[in-house]
């Protein structure tokens, strides 16, 4: 009888052990999900901040020294004018890393926050100042992407 009992508690430790195991696994992915949203709360919150300084500093554009482009979005065709203070080529894919250039009129009409440059007015000298007086990178703008039929080339 003793081996029975014995049998019995090594069988209740292995099923606790299994427990123990599927709650460290639970306790692991509930971890990575609050990690995953606060990381997206504070990128939103940084990205609120970026936009609400650049209104409350009455930073317009278009300035002269930027560039106007007509985006026409991917999905629905819809075309928009940006001034932006990069250069671009036709046929560019302009993808908005924030919403400080790409402001509620854009987003009205864009389905998504690319757009292929389709026309290009008001080549400009100073660009590069003009992001200097911004207090950003172009990277922190924007990324400019070729479009796929010019990347397969």
């Amino acid at each position: 009888m003793s081996n029975k009992n014995t049998t019995n508690s090594s069988t209740s430790v292995s099923d606790i052990l299994r427990t123990i195991d599927h709650s460290l696994a639970d306790t692991k992915t509930a971890l990575h999900l609050l990690i995953d949203d606060l990381v997206q709360k504070a990128v939103a919150e940084t990205e609120k901040r970026i936009r609400d300084h650049y209104r409350k500093s009455k930073i317009s554009f278009p300035d002269s020294n930027d560039v106007e482009l007509v985006l026409q979005d991917h999905v629905n065709g819809k075309r928009v004018k940006l001034f932006a203070p990069w250069e671009c080529e036709v046929g560019e894919v302009v993808r908005a890393c924030s919403d400080v250039l790409l402001d509620e009129k854009v987003h009205e009409k864009f389905s998504s926050t690319d757009g292929v440059v389709v026309e290009v007015r008001g080549w400009r000298v100073g660009v590069e100042r003009r992001i200097e007086e911004l207090g950003v990178e172009s990277g922190d703008v924007l990324e400019v992407f070729k479009s796929e039929q010019e990347k397969g080339q």
